[in-house]
């Protein structure tokens, strides 16, 4: 895998020895009945009941790529495998209500940070790292 880096080769390999696996391939002999109908076959499988995002489906099918083309010397052809596609994010969100019944529970240093998650979009391992800056019964003086 000459001009590959270490990572893609570990990935590629990983991919490849799945592909293996999953047709029931043992040896590089094995590979003589293999065609672009089995290298479609195996996306298309990640893709309805492997639940796979489009990444790991798109790396598959570079690593049996490579592996056709470089390391068998074989043309494959064209694919059409199924795309796996991304589910919408949905965000959750409390409502106005929600909001200020977790904050009447909140007293201290926890309401002053739940105030900075809620007020200014601070991320929570932002928050649990924030310093507090000047005087100990100062509570106005903060930075992250």
């Amino acid at each position: 895998m000459a001009g590959l880096k270490f990572n893609t080769e570990k990935a590629y390999t990983g991919k490849v020895i799945a592909f293996m696996h999953d047709r029931g391939l043992k040896n590089l002999s094995d590979f003589a009945g293999i065609g672009a109908t089995d290298v479609e076959a195996h996306p298309t499988d990640l893709a309805v009941d492997g639940d796979v995002a489009p990444t790991t489906q798109n790396h598959t099918f570079y690593a049996l790529l490579f592996l056709f083309e470089q390391v068998l010397k074989r043309a494959i052809g064209k694919i059409n495998a199924l795309r796996s596609i991304n589910a919408p994010r949905i965000p959750s969100v409390m409502s106005k209500a929600e909001v200020v019944r977790v904050s009447a529970g909140l007293v201290g240093i926890y309401l002053v940070i739940g105030q900075l998650l809620y007020g200014c979009g601070m991320r929570i391992s932002h928050a649990s790292v924030a310093r507090w800056d000047g005087h100990p019964n100062d509570s106005r003086a903060a930075w992250a």
